[in-house]
């Protein structure tokens, strides 16, 4: 049953709704006070967040980007629809939905008054956002302020006790170990395309209070996006950074796939996920085996209890049920609809397409994941061995020209020249693990 709503700028639903029925919609929301919420970012998944959250009539919805021109751009994009809506395609569901954010600025005053606010960025700009959110928001006296990132990344609980300190009272911070769906934009500030929405994500939330509350704060986002996908809580905030999916898939993609390539141009780009073989899906086993060996070494270091999976668990628990061969981690990647046509990221044209080793699988995915979970691993009492983790960081940062840890030609590892553009514990004066527990 499709519906809309009068008022501000209804979300408009079609073939198949976000809620059950009317009535269960206005039983969850028609009595609560409204609720401010920001997204910050104009990427592909921004879109869909702020869709999705204005589709709620009492959501009052703000989009901000303090990158260069990106919001007036989004705005005049935007402006030009003629509903004046930001539409959502949801391909498996065959559904669409519109909605229109209250307004879209550079303005980040516009945090002020948050309930909630979304860091739907890349994790090198969340340093901005975070201080934004720190300077604009004054945290309400009967209701803390959470900030969501899609994804967190890794080294987010770094930055955040950067700024906010170890405990800050009035903030909670919900870092997700991915983005909800496969989601991309159609048309900027107009139209984006939910290719796959996962059946579960997993998310870490740090507050004052402890774990007491989380499932108050998991529930507001799950308000927000709707279910599926399930919200896990998934524990103390360092899983996050050892959980973190995209530096355990991408580089390991990237590695398996160019690590020998002879330099020669490409007639197609090929496909990324479903054009891995063998190898690279072995590669990539390994390397969440490494990063699971190093979990193990911080759990037997702190005596916490954390929850990072093995990647191949993770694919089946999120896919599985979508995939037609989920009897392997190569199957699960290879037969998952949400990543048909996807390609590696290549830069050319006219049949000579060659890598974009400057895309950011390795500049993101590096500096925010791999050289974190590596740097966690440093400030530990006894230093694991994760040899295939050190070849794929050694030569990433060779190809970005970039230093985040230094291999010295004794075998220790120390922080590199370019250690401030990472999140590793090392750009922080972090020494000891304890500091994070």
């Amino acid at each position: 049953m499709a519906f809309t709503f009068s008022g501000r700028l209804p979300g408009i639903l079609k073939t198949k709704p976000l809620f059950h029925s009317l009535s269960s919609f206005a039983s969850k929301y028609h009595f609560s006070a409204q609720q401010k919420v920001v997204v910050c970012g104009a990427g592909n998944a921004a879109h869909v967040f702020t869709a999705l959250a204005a589709s709620n009539p009492n959501n009052d919805v703000h989009l901000i980007s303090l990158f260069q021109d990106e919001a007036a751009r989004f705005k005049a994009a935007y402006d030009a629809t003629e509903d004046k809506a930001i539409t959502v395609q949801f391909t498996q569901e065959k559904r669409e939905l519109k909605a229109s954010p209250s307004s879209i600025s550079n303005d980040a005053s516009k945090l002020a008054g948050a309930d909630t606010v979304i860091l739907s960025l890349p994790a090198f700009a969340h340093n901005e956002y975070l201080q934004a959110v720190k300077d604009h928001v004054t945290p309400k006296p009967d209701k803390k302020t959470l900030v969501a990132c899609f994804p967190g990344a890794s080294g987010l609980e770094c930055e955040w006790q950067s700024i906010f300190g170890v405990n800050e009272p009035g903030f909670v911070l919900l870092s997700c170990i991915t983005l909800p769906w496969a989601a991309r934009a159609l048309q900027f500030g107009q139209t984006a395309e939910v290719l796959g929405t996962k059946h579960q994500i997993e998310v870490c939330i740090k507050s004052a209070e402890g774990s007491n509350k989380n499932s108050e704060y998991i529930d507001r986002i799950s308000d927000l996006i709707g279910i599926p996908p399930k919200i896990v809580d998934y524990g103390h905030i360092l899983n996050m950074s050892l959980s973190a999916i995209n530096a355990i898939v991408h580089p390991s993609i990237m590695f398996g796939k160019w690590r020998s390539w002879d330099g020669k141009a490409m007639q197609e780009k090929p496909l990324f996920y479903q054009g891995i073989d063998e190898a690279s899906a072995n590669l990539m086993s390994q390397l969440s085996d490494e990063a699971l060996h190093i979990t193990r070494c911080i759990e037997k270091e702190t005596g916490l209890t954390l929850k990072t999976q093995h990647i191949a668990e993770w694919y089946f628990s999120c896919y599985g049920a979508d995939c037609t061969d989920s009897s392997s981690l190569k199957g699960l990647i290879m037969t998952n609809p949400g990543y048909n046509g996807l390609v590696h990221p290549m830069k050319g044209e006219n049949g000579q397409w060659v890598p974009n080793f400057q895309y950011r699988y390795l500049s993101e995915d590096i500096p925010m994941g791999l050289a974190v979970m590596r740097g966690l691993s440093l400030i530990l009492k006894e230093v694991p061995k994760v040899p295939l983790m050190d070849d794929i960081i050694q030569w990433s940062q060779q190809l970005l020209g970039k230093q985040y840890l230094e291999y010295k030609s004794d075998g220790s590892i120390v922080a590199g020249k370019d250690v401030g553009l990472s999140r590793a514990p090392q750009r922080y004066g972090i020494t000891s693990i304890q500091e994070l527990v």
